[in-house]
Parts: C-alpha cells; structure tokens; sequence
C-alpha cells in the first residue's frame, strides 16, 4: 500500500518535471533521501560492533631496564578499593575475584605464584580508580617496574565478577613488555 502511494508520487513528480534535468535532481534527491537512513543505520551497527569487541587492551609502562624474562615468582598485596565504597565483604569479594584472576593469567605465561614468606621476585598490587590499575613491584628493590590499567571503567559498587575479570585482562594484557 505505502509502496503504491510513493510509486504514484513519483510518477506524478516525473510528470511534471519540465525538463531531464529537474527529473534528474528530483530523482537524486529521492535517492539520496532513501539511503540516508540505511547509511545511519549502518554506523550506528558498526559502531556498536566495534565497542563489543573483546579484543580490548588498556595502558601500560614499564622500566626498560629490568630484565622481565628472569622474573618468574610473583605474590600478592593488599590492593585498594576504597574509590568504590565496598562494605568489607564486597572488598573481600573484589579481592578474590582480582587474585584469582590476575593469578590465571598470569599461571598461564609460565609464572609461578608464591607466597609471601616465599621470596617472590614480583609483588601485584591494585587500586581502583574509575579503572582497575595493576602495579608489578620488584620484591627486592620495591619500586614500581610495571603499571598496566585496564580501557573498562569499574565505578560502581555493585561490580561483577566477570567485569574485574575482564579488566584484569586488560590491564595486563601488555606483560610481560614485548622487549625486542
């Protein structure tokens, strides 16, 4: 029905058109009108695409100086959570899911986790600031040799599991630093 009425338009808008050229601008246009909001569609599609990608990586930096391959043992500290306003069970919660996480991926590099009394050559330690950073600290010197954050935002109280797991892997997704 919609179709035969817009046929019937244009047939009337040819009609009239005195001359090719107004038939050719009236068409045009007609064209243009009608793949307009196909195109939109189109970007808003590829758009959402794109910010579903599971391929996200945050920030990273790091001392060139430090020989990463030799660093095989690594343990945990206490992070901080007090950016999100935790009850103690919600932290303790959060610092599960983050030491399990960060443990996976790290366990599947080749690493070796360790505990304290143990002499690990690394110390992960985390803070949550709008992002999850992830700070590598050498266990003998004590300063800071890597720092990754995560590109997903963690600002709510009610934070899921597999939200911090996925910015856990974000933010290490760049260590070990690629060296040569």
């Amino acid at each position: 029905m919609i179709q035969a009425k817009i046929e019937n338009v244009v047939e009337r808008k040819i009609i009239r058109c005195a001359d090719r050229s107004s038939f050719m601008f009236f068409f045009r246009a007609r064209m243009l009108r009608a793949a307009l909001p196909s195109a939109i569609i189109t970007a808003l599609i590829a758009l959402s695409l794109s910010a579903c990608s599971s391929s996200r990586v945050g920030r990273a930096q790091y001392d060139p100086e430090v020989n990463f391959p030799t660093m095989t043992r690594f343990g945990f500290t206490t992070g901080d959570v007090s950016f999100l306003k935790l009850s103690s069970y919600e932290a303790d919660q959060f610092e599960q899911t983050f030491r399990q996480a960060t443990k996976d991926i790290l366990l599947g590099q080749g690493m070796l986790r360790v505990d304290f009394g143990d002499s690990p050559d690394l110390l992960i330690s985390y803070t949550v600031r709008e992002r999850l950073i992830i700070r590598i600290i050498d266990a003998q010197t004590r300063g800071l040799i890597w720092r990754g954050e995560s590109s997903s935002e963690i600002n709510s109280p009610r934070v899921q599991p597999d939200e911090i797991e996925m910015a856990v892997s974000e933010a290490l997704a760049g260590y070990p630093p690629d060296l040569d």
